[in-house]
């Protein structure tokens, strides 16, 4: 699977593995489980951090701002997913370098 990037949005696989979010169907949006906790070399062991936990070490953010999984498996405003595209909410910055996880309902742009 892909190298992986801290804060990178990731789902559940029907293998049962997880891997990094890199399409914007409805059933990906729906098996989203969690974000990536550091970067990861493609097909290493990776641990990620679930609802309610805190990620850090990002950058960028917007406090109170909520983020949405994207298409390349990146978090993003939803201004910035494209459009038709489905997401999820994913989690909300507490800060400019954290983010919150937390998983909302699917959604189509």
């Amino acid at each position: 699977d892909d190298a992986l990037a801290a804060g990178d949005v990731l789902y559940k696989k029907a293998t049962g593995n997880v891997a990094k979010n890199t399409g914007a169907t409805e059933a990906i949006a729906a098996a989203i489980v969690g974000v990536a906790d550091k970067a990861y070399a493609s097909a290493a062991t990776a641990s990620y951090f679930v609802p309610g936990q805190l990620v850090t070490g990002l950058s960028g953010r917007t406090a109170g701002g909520e983020y949405y999984a994207k298409e390349d498996g990146s978090l993003a405003t939803f201004a910035n997913v494209g459009a038709g595209k489905w997401t999820r909410p994913t989690g909300t910055a507490e800060s400019a370098t954290t983010l919150r996880v937390r998983i909302g309902d699917k959604v189509q742009k």
